[in-house]
């Protein structure tokens, strides 16, 4: 159980800055993890290049603080096929209210940038009482992935999944919204995201299950409820 402030400009997470390997069975409690610039998470700051799984990692009662790629379990998630399972965050705050623009942040991943062909597979996840905030602008946000954006234009065939998630009680406060969803923000050419048993409820009116889909871009809702 983590409860320590963490303080620095970039690679700040609760639990470790960055890492390669899985991280498991952690909880952060009433913690403020705070990062001048980007790449903060609940857990991780940067979960770096390769395959790994996070599994029952919690983060609780907590603020995400910075500018860019803030995440409450993973801030940016760097390529490999990646896993996060059984993953929870609740009664936590991401952004700054200080800040004039906050980008690519998410309530489980703030953003994942992928190679061609690699997987994203977010499974038993809940996200539930999250406020996501700026001073003035809000950019490539949601409850679950901030953004997916290829490392190179060849990076194709990616598949990002959300299975058996519930988002509650989600917020956005910024008097501008862009690319802003409930389960993903900003999404990216040749990508296909499936969801199946997704639960949300008292989203804000303002906000689409998804911010933004490129016409390259294939959604699947297989199964869910949304309101």
């Amino acid at each position: 159980r983590q409860r320590q402030m963490c303080i620095r400009d970039r690679y700040v997470g609760g639990i470790a800055g960055t890492g390669y390997s899985t991280i498991t069975g952690c909880t952060v409690d009433n913690v403020q993890v705070s990062a001048s610039y980007w790449k903060c998470g609940g857990v991780l700051g940067q979960w770096n290049e390769d395959s790994a799984t996070m599994e029952n990692n919690h983060v609780t009662n907590s603020s995400i603080i910075g500018k860019d790629n803030l995440g409450g379990i993973v801030g940016f998630a760097n390529y490999g096929n990646k896993k996060l399972i059984n993953c929870t965050v609740t009664n936590t705050v991401i952004g700054d209210s200080a800040q004039s623009t906050v980008e690519q942040s998410g309530g489980l991943i703030g953003s994942y940038s992928p190679s061609k062909t690699n997987t994203m597979s977010i499974q038993d996840c809940t996200v539930q009482n999250l406020s996501i905030v700026a001073k003035d602008s809000i950019n490539e946000a949601a409850a679950v992935v901030g953004g997916v954006y290829w490392r190179s234009t060849a990076a194709t065939d990616v598949n990002v999944t959300v299975e058996n998630t519930e988002i509650a009680d989600m917020k956005v406060e910024a008097e501008n919204l862009t690319d802003v969803g409930v389960i993903f923000g900003k999404t990216q050419k040749a990508s296909n995201y499936q969801m199946t048993e997704v639960t949300v409820s008292n989203s804000p009116e303002a906000v689409d299950i998804v911010g933004s889909v490129n016409e390259e871009t294939k959604v699947n809702v297989a199964s869910g409820t949304f309101d």
